[in-house]
């Protein structure tokens, strides 16, 4: 075998095929999550505002928060 068919025999491995499988996943799971935290912002502050009972008998406020 010469050294360029052996080069191109380690790419068709099926390690080399998960690796790239999971890359792919891997990518994926990192897009969303950047999508996730771009649009999270773009929400009214009434879903996104922590609440900590749903009367707000104890809800955070500014003096909590510093």
């Amino acid at each position: 075998m010469s050294k360029n068919s052996k080069l191109l025999a380690s790419f068709q491995t099926r390690a080399f095929r998960n690796g790239g499988y999971s890359l792919l996943i891997t990518a994926a799971v990192v897009a969303i999550a950047i999508l996730i935290n771009a649009l999270l912002p773009m929400l009214p502050p009434s879903l996104i505002k922590p609440s900590i009972s749903p009367y707000d008998y104890y809800s955070l406020t500014n003096v909590t928060k510093e």
